[in-house]
């Protein structure tokens, strides 16, 4: 009877040994996998979460970085009317020195040219779509204007039938002369109304299609 508890009692010790490696098993099997994936996910969530405010922000520095691109863009692009060059040279300019095809020509050139950095696809088809839209208003600019210069000789015979004539320099550079008992023929006068409007036309046409090119492109993308 005596070696019946005895082993009774060595059985329960070890169904409880065995209880206790079970738990153990158990506890390394199922529950620290179950808690390092919970730490995993949330670790994960975190990431994601840093993934997504650092994706905004960079999002946010593209646009501003397209949008101060496009208006050095537009910048460049108006030079397209030959402004610049109308300031920078002494010669008397022309609307035939930059003719409404050319203008068109230079903003495509400006455009193939211009690097943007990390346009997306709809952007650049709108800048494109911009670029186009500008041509139509060049050669309605430049027709204008062509006819204000071959009509203006006209308009000034014209006015000085009807006794009007323009403000110019030409006539107190007549004044001053005539009291010197010199006088400045009508044709002399005809010559320079006609140089000076039609300069001032000349410069009114390069300052529309720059202000056009900009109207048309906005400064902002």
């Amino acid at each position: 009877m005596q070696k019946i508890d005895i082993y009774l009692s060595r059985i329960s010790q070890l169904v409880q040994v065995g209880l206790f490696i079970t738990t153990l098993l158990t506890i390394y099997y199922t529950v620290i996998p179950l808690y390092k994936s919970a730490q995993l996910e949330e670790s994960l969530a975190r990431k994601e979460a840093e993934y997504e405010s650092l994706s905004v922000k960079a999002k946010d520095i593209l646009y501003k970085v397209n949008g101060w691109e496009y208006q050095q863009f537009v910048r460049i692009a108006s030079e397209c009317s030959g402004v610049p060059e109308v300031f920078l040279k002494d010669e008397k300019p022309s609307i035939g020195n930059r003719p409404a095809v050319e203008v068109d020509a230079c903003l495509h050139t400006v455009l193939a040219k211009f690097k943007f950095t990390d346009l997306s696809s709809e952007k650049n088809t709108e800048i494109h779509a911009r670029v186009a839209s500008v041509r139509p208003v060049l050669f309605s600019i430049y027709k204008d204007y062509s006819n204000r210069f071959d009509e203006y000789p006209s308009k000034i015979d014209q006015d000085m039938k009807n006794g009007k004539t323009p403000r110019s320099s030409i006539d107190q550079l007549d004044q001053l002369v005539g009291d010197l008992g010199y006088r400045i023929s009508d044709n002399q006068k005809r010559d320079s109304y006609v140089n000076s409007g039609r300069l001032e036309i000349t410069y009114g046409y390069f300052s529309a299609v720059s202000d056009a090119i900009r109207a048309t492109l906005g400064e902002k993308l």
